[in-house]
């Protein structure tokens, strides 16, 4: 078939035609746009494997930072004896870091670049947030997605598809603790009050 010898008219009479022409310029499309893609693909993956985290979330909690300040609390996962508070990390590349020193290192197309240690700012977010609710176990973590690696190892307290701890993905049969219940309605009031500077606490 010779594609210069047709006329519009054999192209809107032929459906086989036109179902050809929208996949090459679907395929077209797709090429060139595939890196856009790959990155929609990724924020899906990724935001559907948090979402599935825990057996309840709340997402961007205000939280005072006893300065008359106040922060977003990324992510709190309830589990059936814990809340977890997780921070998700954009940090593409190779990631060498460790829990103690100041600056971790991130190598990307060859370059490298120095940030301050994540773990640090969790830890006081970790604080403020055990603040809010005296008495109950609180741990943080660190999330990275798919397009960060660690060649050396990480910190326990860093996650990323392919690490994360089985208690995250468990849910059948489990019985969530009284004080575990009581600590996620006020976290969960406090995030529906328009005004998160007011404080609750939950009595123990």
């Amino acid at each position: 078939m010779n594609f210069e010898d047709l006329n519009l008219h054999d192209w809107v009479s032929n459906p086989g035609l036109i179902a050809l022409a929208l996949v090459i310029v679907i395929g077209v499309a797709a090429w060139i746009n595939r890196t856009s893609l790959s990155r929609a693909w990724q924020s899906w993956r990724t935001g559907r494997l948090l979402n599935n985290l825990g057996l309840k979330q709340i997402c961007n909690l205000p939280c005072p930072d006893g300065l008359d300040g106040e922060f977003m609390l990324d992510r709190l996962v309830m589990l059936p004896d814990e809340i977890v508070l997780i921070v998700f990390k954009r940090y593409p590349g190779n990631i060498y870091c460790a829990e103690k020193i100041s600056q971790w290192t991130q190598v990307l197309a060859q370059k490298s670049y120095k940030f301050e240690n994540p773990l640090f700012e969790l830890e006081n977010q970790r604080t403020a947030l055990a603040g809010l609710i005296p008495g109950i176990p609180v741990r943080g973590y660190l999330f990275f997605d798919h397009s960060a690696f660690f060649p050396k190892g990480c910190p326990d307290g860093v996650m990323f598809p392919g690490n994360i701890p089985d208690k995250f993905s468990q849910r059948d049969g489990l019985e969530v603790e009284n004080r575990i219940t009581a600590a996620w309605e006020i976290l969960a009031r406090l995030s529906s009050e328009s005004t998160p500077h007011q404080q609750l606490r939950l009595k123990t």
